[in-house]
């Protein structure tokens, strides 16, 4: 859960506030860094749940469970008859955040779907009023082109990881791989903040967090 965007002195001063953080939360937070499992860093998982609690969604989706830690931030502000529509690829991961889901007693608020995301997303119905995006990061192109026509009017969406390790701001990088994922994040950024129907902000906290909110078909940029 380190940070390679912000300094040093800054994220130790934003971890040591003290957040009303669960036992369990912490449990999953020091279960993940043992076993080297990539969650949301601990400031931006804040800031999923400033930001479900603001909404007050009905639907939210999550693209990518891994443990369920970033699922609990988002239930902070769904409404008591919604749903959360979490989607795993890996079997290991969905039987983990299942476990801790019910340890929390959010279970029955949650549907667990263990599936590709890119063909989970070609099943679902739609009607989200929050979509939270934190999977293969290459690939957030594609989510996006699935996802987006599912998120209501006036919802959110948040990509976590947006800045790669702040390669994505500097560019040096020499691995292919992650040549690859940087420009393809690039590529992202740029068609988030240009999109004639959003309204963006990217936020230099965890590893970079893309906010953006869907305008009515009607609204003029500015207006």
């Amino acid at each position: 859960m380190e940070s390679n965007i912000t300094p040093e002195f800054i994220i130790r001063y934003l971890r040591s506030l003290p957040y009303p953080d669960s036992a369990l939360l912490q449990e999953m937070e020091q279960y993940a860094q043992q076993r080297y499992i990539p969650i949301i860093q601990k400031e931006a998982a804040q800031l999923l749940r400033v930001l479900s609690q603001l909404k007050k969604p009905e639907r939210i989706l999550e693209i990518g469970t891994a443990i369920g830690y970033s699922a609990l931030h988002l239930l902070a502000g769904l409404r008591p008859d919604g749903k959360l529509v979490t989607i795993e690829k890996e079997p290991e991961m969905t039987e983990l955040a299942w476990a801790f889901l019910e340890r929390a007693g959010k279970s029955s608020m949650v549907e667990l779907i263990e599936d590709d995301a890119l063909c989970a997303l070609e099943q679902l119905g739609g009607g989200y009023d929050m979509i939270f995006m934190d999977a293969a990061k290459g690939q957030y192109q594609e989510f996006f082109d699935l996802a987006f026509p599912q998120l209501n009017a006036g919802g959110i969406l948040i990509s976590d990881n947006v800045l790669y390790k702040g390669y994505v701001a500097d560019g040096t990088v020499a691995e292919h791989k992650r040549r690859t994922i940087v420009q393809r994040l690039r590529a992202y950024l740029d068609m988030l903040v240009r999109h004639p129907l959003l309204d963006t902000c990217v936020i230099p906290i965890g590893d970079g967090v893309a906010v953006s909110v869907r305008k009515w078909e009607s609204e003029k940029y500015g207006e």
